[in-house]
Order: C-alpha cells, then sequence, then structure tokens
C-alpha cells in the first residue's frame, strides 16, 4: 500500500501514453532504436527557492507557499523483486491552503520505464496537477520510445502535441540524490463536469525537498 497515493497519477499516465500514441510515434516502430533512453534524473534544477527537508515552495496565480509535503515524497530506482515490471519514478504530493481558503492538492510524478518491456506504457512520463475549488490544472508529457518527440497536453486530457521551443523536457528536473526536484512550466485548467469554453493557462514553479527517507 506504500505506493497508493501515486496510484491514481500512474493509471493516468498509462491512459494518456495508449490514447495519443499515434500523435508522436513512428509507425514503423524503429523510433528508439538508436536513441539514448531518458533517466530520471537531471543534471541541473531551475533556479527557484529550495524549502528545507519535508517541505515545497509552490507559486501559483500570483500566490507564493511552502507548503508541508505527503511522507511519500521520494525516488524510486530499483524495482522490488516482488515487481520486476516496475518503473523508476520520483513522486511528491501535498494538500495546502491557499490564501483563498480552499485546499488545494499538488501532485508532481515523473516515470522512466528503463528497458523496452514499458510497451504501450511508455519509456518516459510526467504530470504535473493542482486541483483547486475551481477545477484542476495540470500538464502531462510522455514519449513512447526514447527516439519519439516528447508529446505534452494540458490539461491531461487534451489533444496532445509534439513539445515546442519553449518547452522544457524534461520539465520535471530530479536531483541525483533523489530527494529534491524542481519544475517551471505551464499548467492547462479542466473540469471532471464540463468542457471549458475558455479554459485557462497558468505558469508554475515548484521546487520539493523531500524529508529524510
Amino acid at each position: 500500500m506504500k505506493y497508493a497515493p501515486c496510484l491514481a497519477f500512474f493509471i493516468a499516465l498509462g491512459i494518456v501514453g495508449c490514447g495519443d500514441s499515434a500523435n508522436g510515434h513512428n509507425p514503423d516502430g524503429r523510433a528508439g532504436a538508436n536513441a539514448e533512453p531518458a533517466t530520471l534524473f537531471s543534471e541541473s534544477l531551475h533556479d527557484l527557492p529550495m524549502p528545507g527537508p519535508g517541505r515545497a515552495w509552490v507559486e501559483f496565480q500570483g500566490e507564493a507557499h511552502e507548503v508541508e509535503l505527503s511522507p511519500f515524497c521520494t525516488a524510486i530506482t530499483e524495482p522490488s523483486p516482488d515487481h520486476p515490471w516496475e518503473p523508476q519514478m520520483f513522486t511528491a504530493s501535498s494538500n495546502y491552503v491557499p490564501f483563498g481558503g480552499e485546499m488545494a492538492t499538488l501532485n508532481v510524478q515523473r516515470l522512466i520505464h528503463p528497458d523496452e518491456s514499458w510497451g504501450v506504457a511508455g519509456h518516459e512520463q510526467e504530470i504535473v496537477g493542482l486541483t483547486m475549488q475551481d477545477g484542476f490544472y495540470n500538464y502531462s508529457m510522455y514519449r513512447l520510445t526514447p527516439g519519439d518527440p516528447a508529446m505534452i497536453s494540458r490539461p491531461l486530457h487534451a489533444p496532445a502535441r509534439t513539445a515546442g521551443t519553449d518547452d522544457s523536457v524534461p520539465g520535471i528536473r530530479v536531483h541525483a540524490d533523489g530527494r529534491q526536484a524542481t519544475f517551471v512550466g505551464v499548467l492547462g485548467q479542466g473540469s471532471m463536469i464540463e468542457e471549458l469554453d475558455d479554459p485557462a493557462f497558468e505558469e508554475i514553479r515548484i521546487a520539493i525537498h523531500c524529508g529524510p527517507g
């Protein structure tokens, strides 16, 4: 049950990778044959204020908050013997109250399937999501094989498009220690109830520092 807080995001990532695969995958299936696989980690983080262990710094819609993280904030780099198909994964989440007084839920997840067993799940996948009173805001990125273009959706259920020059890939930068990560990017607004006529697109800046193991 340790990974239960991440389960919904993991399922959603698989759905995105399957449903939009035709948008970015080379139909001959050889796009990733000679490409270097992605890694879970990045050489550097974004230049953001890094809070102390067990905390995250979040700037969204003109508000900046330092918030407490869920204890499940962690990087998993080796699959368990009982689950050899598990990906490498960094995941973090937080429930906090913005200045408006309503609860917000932040989720950040980056996954790498390090070998060809990834199948339709995709080789490289990311989600950043913020659920608020007026709906949810999120971003997703996936790459089916190492040689495929990165495909980005804002919000999660929107049609995927090839990453452009203004999109950072990877969007989520994870430190080699597995305990710090940052994200600077744009989230798209969505709704579980209705299709929005004029969805908002909002920049978010996040710095995460997982607590001691």
